[in-house]
């Protein structure tokens, strides 16, 4: 993304190329991420205009945040996904 930018409320990162703006929260945890993670990235949506949302950690997810990040179309990335995040 050729636009990146450091933000809060809910968002660390946001990437924008052309029409996608990604939301970006990172976690850097010993133990599993949960709901709360997934719900900053859904909020930050709404509050800066992006068109998608992805949580990074260098840990796991809980099966609740997974399910909530599922319901609301937002991407998870863990720790034995981390070089996925090329991908976005």
């Amino acid at each position: 993304f050729p636009y990146t930018t450091l933000f809060r409320s809910g968002a660390d990162i946001i990437a924008s190329k052309g029409e996608r703006r990604v939301i970006i929260q990172a976690k850097r945890y010993s133990g599993a991420v949960g709901n709360k993670a997934v719900q900053e990235v859904v909020g930050a949506i709404l509050f800066y205009g992006g068109t998608e949302g992805c949580v990074v950690t260098n840990s796991t997810f809980t099966p609740a945040a997974c399910a909530l990040a599922q319901k609301n179309n937002i991407r998870l990335i863990d720790g034995s996904r981390f070089g996925e995040i090329g991908e976005l």
